[in-house]
């Protein structure tokens, strides 16, 4: 026999105290998805500091431009890269995040709306943001490889440790994805 779906629950009488306890506690689990909104918005506001610095960067990188060597020249550029997918990563967050734990996202002209936000699920989300988080990682031990000086001790070994770890659970992400896909087939 099916479990009976919410249009039923809703109609069926609460018979007891304990039916209308167990409504409402489920009632409030699904109104506590609200509560992240606040952590949203904060990422709104990360997102206009991360703008910020970016614009100090890339001030920083105009404004040096005689007086740097190639190599100043290019950690720069990678920083201004790295903040970007960053800021990717931040966005691909509150999208989906507001869109998959919050509230469908319902507009009148979708024209705007960027086409792989259609195709959002979960595990695709986890993809995208394992990736962006490897490439981020790769971006990081490149500024550690063409600025050695900077390091301290075993941070090479520390960042391609992470690296490594990143690689292997994007990897996996990967296989399950696939898996996924197959079984659904």
């Amino acid at each position: 026999m099916d479990a009976p779906s919410e249009t039923d629950r809703e109609r069926a009488p609460t018979s007891s105290p304990q039916a209308g306890l167990a409504a409402g506690f489920e009632r409030a689990i699904l109104l506590s998805r609200w509560l992240q909104l606040p952590f949203l918005i904060g990422l709104i506001g990360a997102l206009f500091a991360l703008m910020i610095a970016f614009g100090d960067h890339l001030f920083g990188l105009v404004a040096g431009l005689g007086q740097s060597t190639r190599i100043q020249v290019i950690l720069l550029a990678l920083d201004l890269v790295d903040m970007v997918l960053i800021a990717n990563l931040v966005v691909m967050v509150l999208i989906s995040g507001y869109k998959i734990f919050i509230s469908p996202i319902n507009l009148v002209d979708e024209s705007n709306v960027p086409g792989w936000l259609s195709r959002t699920s979960p595990g695709a989300l986890k993809l995208r943001i394992a990736t962006t988080v490897l490439l981020i990682s790769t971006i990081h031990l490149l500024h550690l490889y063409l600025d050695p000086e900077k390091a301290d001790d075993g941070d090479a070994e520390f960042m391609l440790l992470a690296q490594l770890v990143f690689a292997i659970t994007t990897v996996v992400f990967v296989l399950v994805e696939w898996a996924e896909r197959h079984r659904e087939r």
